[in-house]
């Protein structure tokens, strides 16, 4: 986690936050899993006014994670001081397509803004989205170096 040099107005204000941060509605369902969570949106409805009303505003930005099969997602938390905490986030992404990382990266700026302003989310893990990539395969032929006495003939 990275903050600026002074963070003193910053954790002021979000003390007074987090005193109205809301419980995350679940208001959307898995049909796969059969099961009901909160989306993206109702986690940001879960903090957004506690955060506006003392001058925090939440950026995210994804970035490219730097190793295949993951993707970065940095959440900023700003005052209007200026001080401000940022944390980036690494998430695996199962299939590297389009709704692949648009899945990881929906899932990824959920649990990081939860975590960053102490929003409860009961979302469950999906295992499709949570998995790491797949290790690439083993070589098929196994190397056995030649004897010592073979080498210097």
């Amino acid at each position: 986690m990275e903050r600026s040099q002074e963070i003193e107005k910053l954790a002021a204000a979000m003390a007074k936050a987090q005193a109205k941060v809301k419980h995350a509605v679940k208001d959307s369902t898995n049909p796969h899993f059969k099961s009901r969570y909160a989306d993206l949106a109702a986690i940001y409805d879960a903090f957004r006014d506690a955060l506006a009303d003392n001058c925090i505003s939440i950026i995210q930005a994804p970035f490219n994670a730097g190793q295949d099969g993951y993707i970065g997602l940095e959440t900023m938390l700003l005052h209007e001081s200026g001080q401000f905490l940022t944390h980036s986030l690494y998430m695996p992404v199962p299939k590297f397509d389009p709704p692949g990382v648009g899945s990881a990266t929906t899932y990824a700026r959920k649990y990081a803004a939860a975590a960053m302003v102490g929003a409860k989310s009961d979302t469950p893990p999906t295992p499709r989205v949570f998995s790491a990539p797949a290790a690439p395969a083993a070589p098929s032929a196994v190397f056995s170096p030649a004897p010592a006495a073979s080498i210097l003939l």
